[in-house]
Parts: C-alpha cells; structure tokens; sequence
C-alpha cells in the first residue's frame, strides 16, 4: 500500500501516543456508548466518521471510540494551525483561504495566498480518496470549526467535497454525537451515540442524515 504524501501516519510514535491518551481520556472521563453495534458492521470496511466537533478533546475521544469499538487507527483532517508532528499521529492538515488570509490583516487582496490555500485543499480531498480507497477511516468534523455545547451549521461545502471523492465505492459516512456533562469536570460523563451509517454520493441527503441523527447540528446558512 503507497500513502498519500499528506497521510505519513509514524506507526510507532502512534501506538505509543494512542496509548497514553486513550489511558488520560479513561482517567479523566466517564464514557459510555449508544447504538455501538451500529459500527460493527464496518470493522473491514473504509468509512467516513462524522463526528460534531466541541472540544479540543474530541479528536482523542474519537480515537478511542474507533479503536474501543473496532480495534482500529484512522485518519483525521484539521486545521493548519496544528502543530505538525500530529500528521505522524494520523493528522491530515488542510490549508483553508481563511487560515492563510488571518496570518496576516494586510493579506485580505493577496489572490496568490488564496490560490495556494485552494491548491492546499484540493491536494487534501486527493489524499481522503487515496486514504479511503485503501480501507481507512477519516474523521471529519462537517462544520469545519469548534462549537462546544452550542448548534453550530454544517459547512454544506465539505459535504459537497466528501460526497465528490469518486472513490472506488460509494463512500459509507458514519454520524457521531458526543454528549459531554461538562468537558471540564474531572470524570465527567460522556456519551458517544453512533448514528446510522449511509451510503451516498448526494450532498442533500447527507445533510439532511446529519441533520437527524447528530445533535447540535443546524442546516447550512
């Protein structure tokens, strides 16, 4: 198998790290599942996790529900401002025009910036494709930014894109919810439902899946 350029997962740094988080979200949280048979079904198969995103802590979470629930490793796309040893974790980093734009108050007209950012993005739905063609899972956070505890709207282009991968099969998309009691209370509870898997190449009708089995999701403005 030949990994994309941007998925350079260290198989090492992550077995030793994916240990010691999902060791510190044990710890520190109060976990329980709903619906978990619902995954099953996919333990062999790529899919596409769609989890709404809250807290800084949620991309550990995800790991360990994937690897609790299927004895897996994923991928995850994030943003660019993530440190990048967390691509040898399994971080995909994605350069949005806004990302590049904010760096610097001045680069509001700079269309090269722009261009680069676009060209960045492209290169990073190639690479979900690659990943997904070879029986990975990604996570995706369909609203594209942190929202903790509050309706946040689904970013109708990133499902437009991942329903425009022209992977192998049509892509099987996996809604999560995750309920915290309060992110910041030692053993607070948390509790991870499993949506509906669906299979689809329609945008529209991903949304609206999301829409119904992921709370605190909004339709797109």
């Amino acid at each position: 198998m030949t990994l994309h350029p941007l998925a350079q997962r260290d198989w090492l740094a992550y077995r030793i790290c994916q240990g010691a988080t999902a060791f510190a979200i044990s710890a520190m949280y109060s976990i329980a599942y709903q619906h978990e048979e619902r995954l099953y079904p996919l333990k062999d198969t790529p899919f596409i996790l769609l989890p709404k995103h809250q807290s800084l802590v949620d991309i550990l979470l995800e790991g360990k529900i994937i690897r609790d629930l299927l004895n897996r490793p994923a991928y995850y796309v994030m943003k660019t401002e993530l440190p990048d040893s967390l691509r040898f974790l399994g971080g995909i980093k994605i350069a949005r025009p806004k990302d590049l734009l904010k760096q610097d108050a001045q680069a509001m007209g700079d269309r090269e910036k722009v261009r680069k950012a676009i060209e960045q993005r492209n290169m990073v739905y190639d690479c979900i494709r690659s990943v997904y063609d070879d029986g990975e899972i990604i996570v995706v956070h369909p609203e594209g930014e942190r929202n903790y505890d509050r309706v946040a709207p689904i970013n109708r282009p990133i499902l437009k894109r991942l329903t425009m991968l022209k992977t192998r099969e049509t892509p099987t998309f996996v809604p999560l919810s995750i309920t915290y009691e309060n992110v910041y209370k030692f053993r607070g509870k948390i509790l991870a439902t499993i949506g509906r898997p669906i299979t689809t190449t329609d945008a529209a009708e991903l949304e609206n899946h999301l829409l119904r089995e992921v709370k605190l999701l909004a339709p797109s403005t």
